[in-house]
Order: structure tokens, then C-alpha cells, then sequence
């Protein structure tokens, strides 16, 4: 495995594993020694290295992952939370505290707030965000319907009730949305598709050969489709002063700011990343 990983991947994925098949803690797995293993579990350990060769991403292979402190189950038809996104739903908790929309209460105890999660995937963020916050309603939106499978699943692994949808973001005209979700949200939150086709040359096998491409990727042509996309439909369906979070590309901050500058949104910062890079964007939409 060293070929493949660093020592402190090897170290990760050996007690995440062992955590998994017999429940230890890391601390546990430190001090057990090896030949404690069951030979039943040994043999899914070895199965598991030999699929972790072959570039398959330990989260499949398990079938979960942790985000926000929450286990959330995946399989290929959604993507594997990263670390940055965990950082934008802290953002999201930390805005939210003092918030005051068109006049309402600011305080989160006293005023039910609206919240939907464009491309919801395995539901994490929308799921993170009803956990830490119980008293907002929140909506997940995705075109996979093996996706939403998924979402649900996950709703339910972490007792949390929300509304998922089926629907196209690229093409919400066609789509009878509004029966199925309110006509304004007070906050709508996005990790759409942002990698170009040029950067294949930069990402992890394991990433480019497992992950579902129509959730990673977009046309060179056109870097900001979904951008734009969900830009028109907020302006329609977020409140006055309510609030729009994005994930972003790193290279692609500036010009999406100047777009959401155009379209009448306010207020607008980008944010940094733990690795330093322009990760996510928060913007009001003030008409």
C-alpha cells in the first residue's frame, strides 16, 4: 500500500477500517496487536487493501463516510464530501447566528427559516444543516434519482426530516418545482459540477475513475452553466436580503463574483479554503 499511499493515508485507512469491521476506536487499534484480528476479519481487511490497490476510494468500499460529526452512507452515484464543504456549512451555521431577513426576528429560536440545497448528492450538507439547525426547514434538490435514494437513506440514518425533490436545475422551467417547494427560500446553498475537462490532468485516479463525472464535471466551453443556472433561479426564488452560498472553483472566483455583481446580488464575499484557495462565496439578493 505504500505505493500507492503516503504512511499517514496508510495509518488513516488501516484504523478507519478497523474501526469499521470491529468497532474499535482509534486510540483501540493502537494498542491491540494485529494477530488479535478475527480471521473472518482479517480476510475483509486483505479484501479491502487489494480493492484500495486498484484505486477504489475507501468511502465506497464502505459504503460511508463521516461529514460534520454525522455518518453519512454513500455509494457511486454520489460524490465523497470533502473537508471544504464541511468548512462552508460552518460558514453557513456562523452567518446564520444574528440573521435578519426583511425584518423578521434575528432570532433563530423565534423564526423558522427556509433552506434549500441545490445538487443535494448523498444530502450531506442539507442534512448537516437541519442537524445543527432543528428549527429550519430545509429542501434538497437533485436531477439523480439514485442520488435522492441515497439522500433519504441518509435523512433517516440521522433522524432528520427533509423534503428532497427531483428536478434539473438547468432546466426549472420545465419543472413543476413549485408545487413541490416553497415559492422563496430564505437561504440557498450549492456544490455544483466546477471542473473543466482541462483538469482531468490534475485530479487522483481514485477520484477521476470512481466519482460520478456528471456530479464533478462541466463544459469548458461554458465553466459557469451551473453557476448562472442557479443564480437565475435564486433571483426568483430567494427572498428579499435572503442569503445564497456557493462552492467554487479557485479559479473562477472573481469572475463569478462580478456575474452575481450583474445580477443584483449584494454584499458578496469569497472565502478561503484550509488550503489557502478561494473556495466558497457567500452573496445577498437585495433588488
Amino acid at each position: 500500500m505504500n505505493a500507492v499511499f503516503d504512511p499517514d493515508e496508510v495509518d488513516a485507512v488501516f484504523s478507519w477500517t478497523i474501526e469499521y469491521y470491529l468497532g474499535y476506536s482509534r486510540a483501540d487499534s493502537s494498542l491491540k496487536s494485529a494477530d488479535f484480528l478475527p480471521e473472518t476479519v482479517s480476510e475483509k481487511i486483505v479484501r479491502v487493501i487489494d480493492r484500495l490497490i486498484e484505486g477504489e476510494p475507501l468511502q465506497y468500499i464502505l459504503g460511508e463516510t463521516w461529514f460534520c460529526g454525522l455518518k453519512i452512507k454513500l455509494n457511486k452515484n454520489v460524490l465523497i464530501p470533502r473537508p471544504e464543504t464541511e468548512e462552508l456549512v460552518e460558514w453557513i451555521i456562523q452567518s446564520l447566528t444574528g440573521l435578519n431577513l426583511s425584518g423578521r426576528s434575528s432570532s433563530l429560536e423565534e423564526v423558522t427559516l427556509t433552506i434549500l440545497d441545490i445538487g443535494t448528492g448523498s444530502g450531506c450538507i442539507a442534512i448537516a444543516l437541519k442537524k445543527l439547525l432543528p428549527q429550519v426547514e430545509v429542501f434538497g434538490l437533485d436531477i439523480s434519482i439514485e442520488a435522492l435514494a441515497i439522500a433519504k437513506q441518509n435523512a433517516l440514518l440521522n433522524k432528520v426530516n427533509i423534503q428532497f425533490v427531483q428536478g434539473d436545475i438547468l432546466n426549472v422551467d420545465s419543472q413543476s418545482l413549485t408545487k413541490s417547494i416553497p415559492i422563496q427560500f430564505d437561504l440557498i446553498v450549492s456544490n455544483p459540477p466546477y471542473i473543466l475537462p482541462s483538469e482531468i490532468k490534475d485530479m487522483r485516479r481514485n477520484v477521476l475513475e470512481h466519482e460520478p463525472h456528471l456530479a464533478l464535471f462541466v463544459s469548458e466551453n461554458d465553466p459557469l452553466q451551473y453557476y448562472k443556472a442557479i443564480i437565475g433561479f435564486a433571483r426568483k426564488y430567494l427572498r428579499q436580503e435572503g442569503v445564497l452560498f456557493l462552492e467554487i472553483n479557485e479559479s473562477r472566483g472573481i469572475e463569478l463574483l462580478a456575474l452575481l455583481q450583474e445580477q443584483g446580488f449584494n454584499a458578496l464575499e469569497i472565502k478561503k479554503d484550509i488550503s489557502g484557495k478561494d473556495r466558497m462565496v457567500k452573496v445577498k439578493f437585495i433588488q
